[in-house]
């Protein structure tokens, strides 16, 4: 037993010397300029000796953080399916996959971010959180109706206190919306609860854009006076909310019928944000329909400004400004 546990000592400790030996190493050859051929040498040697270090130390530690430097190392080298084989050595691989998935996605690289949550639904598939954050990924890559999926399966695995209930509901409401036909009742549905759940947490954006797709559905369903007042709690919540004010701007200067709210709404939207064009559009046609064509015009000519392509702002300043009619003789 004395000359056993020598062994597994000697053992261990040869793993960590080869462990540091190659991280060593890893780090000058990721410090080399990439593209010559000393390059790959020195990160081959490197592997080699934190692989080795690997075998010597079983179930340690130091085998933990041998694991975690041989699967950045080949991250780093851009070969992310060896990556993840060392990845899914470790004890808890999952934070780990956690953490590519979150790096691809700040590169706006949704489809690695992706595989990489993927791997973590595929080694953790009860836990909520990590189909949640696969279909955050699928959505932003445009895989709808994947995403979708991810977030039926996200919300049928709750409770799971890494996620709050309302946004997940909201996230489903949102990518639903998305889709070619969309079931308005089914997200209007999603929305109210997530309201009534009132978990959203600290940042206003997520419960203010609730109440705004929220609207969104009830228009969709003819349901105006509700939309209206969806649209309305979505700036009281958020203040700076610029499309809430613009749909409800539309909905004013349409079925709701009263001209002076919509104006109101529309140059409250232009004083959040004056680089925009959908409020512009909506205060020209309350003007035009107010009798005020000259100011009318000019708000055309601030979207051609801001727009030269749009046709619609183009097309009315024809009519409201014609060109005059050619003299005699000329």
């Amino acid at each position: 037993m004395l000359l056993l546990g020598v062994g597994v000592n000697w053992r261990n400790f040869g793993g960590r010397l080869l462990g540091n030996v190659g991280a060593v190493a890893l780090n000058q050859a990721l410090a080399m300029p990439g593209g010559g051929a000393e390059e790959p040498r020195a990160f081959a040697q490197a592997v080699t000796w934190l692989a080795q270090g690997v075998d010597l130390a079983p179930a340690s530690p130091t085998r933990s953080r041998l694991l975690t430097l041989l699967g950045t190392a080949w991250q780093k080298q851009g070969q992310p399916d060896t990556a993840a084989i060392y990845w899914r050595q470790l004890p808890d691989p999952v934070p780990y996959l956690h953490l590519w998935g979150d790096h691809y996605g700040a590169e706006s690289a949704y489809g690695a971010a992706a595989g990489w949550y993927q791997q973590a639904v595929d080694l953790a598939p009860a836990e909520a959180y990590n189909h949640y954050l696969l279909g955050l990924a699928q959505q932003k890559a445009g895989r709808l109706a994947a995403a979708q999926a991810s977030f039926l399966a996200a919300q049928a695995r709750l409770p799971d206190d890494r996620l709050a209930q309302s946004d997940l509901l909201f996230q489903l409401a949102n990518v639903s919306l998305l889709l070619a036909e969309p079931d308005w009742a089914d997200v209007l549905a999603q929305l109210d609860r997530a309201i009534a759940l009132d978990d959203f947490g600290s940042d206003l954006f997520v419960p203010a854009q609730t109440h705004y797709l929220r609207g969104e559905a009830l228009r969709a369903l003819t349901r105006y006076e509700e939309a209206a007042a969806a649209y309305e709690q979505a700036f009281t919540v958020l203040p700076g909310h610029y499309l809430a004010y613009v749909r409800l701007g539309n909905l004013a200067a349409g079925p709701l019928r009263d001209l002076a709210y919509a104006e109101t709404l529309f140059q409250a939207a232009i004083a959040i944000d004056a680089a925009r064009v959908p409020a512009y559009l909506g205060l020209g046609d309350v003007y035009e329909r107010t009798s005020r064509p000259e100011a009318a015009a000019a708000v055309y000519q601030t979207v051609l400004q801001l727009q030269p392509d749009n046709a619609r702002a183009a097309g009315r300043l024809r009519i409201l400004l014609p060109p005059a009619p050619a003299g005699d003789g000329e």
